[in-house]
């Protein structure tokens, strides 16, 4: 609830968006400071959209909803990416540690998160694998990452998967 209080009113909003499933809102980012939490920005252009929002010099957490899809239907997931950029240094790391817990909390409908240093530290192929790991036998066709940035799903575990039902 303090990390609630301590975000902006752009901050909750953009939040609220990206969680109500009718908005095309489908990324935020976040700038986490001593003692404020303020939105830098956010959109409907998914990942690509989401990569060019981060900022070298901040503390941001991003936040992603992706579907899982299977057919007809599918799943909102929500990446949360807590980034502490490369030009960040010393003490002014520190609110991203301080207020992880409240983070946590705040964030608490993800569906995984990752602690990054570089945007290059976001590899399709191992977030699915891990939301995959929690999907059980039901595993999506493939990941919508907004805005037409559609990857396949893990295709070792389609395989697995079409051998069981043989």
């Amino acid at each position: 609830k303090k990390l609630y209080k301590m975000a902006d009113e752009g901050a909750k909003a953009a939040w609220d968006s990206l969680r109500d499933n009718k908005d095309e809102c489908n990324w935020c980012v976040l700038e986490v400071e001593k003692k404020k939490i303020s939105c830098l920005g956010s959109g409907s252009g998914g990942y690509d959209e989401l990569i060019g929002a981060i900022d070298e010099d901040k503390l941001l957490v991003c936040v992603l909803r992706i579907a899982a899809v299977d057919g007809d239907s599918s799943r909102a997931k929500f990446l949360r990416f807590n980034y502490i950029g490369p030009n960040v240094k010393g003490l002014k790391r520190m609110p991203m540690t301080n207020f992880r817990s409240a983070l946590n909390k705040m964030f608490s409908g993800s569906s995984l998160t990752i602690d990054i240093t570089s945007a290059d530290d976001i590899v399709k192929k191992e977030i699915e694998k891990e939301l995959n790991k929690s999907t059980g036998s039901h595993k999506p066709k493939y990941y919508d990452w907004g805005n037409g940035n559609e990857d396949g799903g893990d295709e070792e575990g389609e395989e697995e998967q079409q051998e069981e039902e043989e």
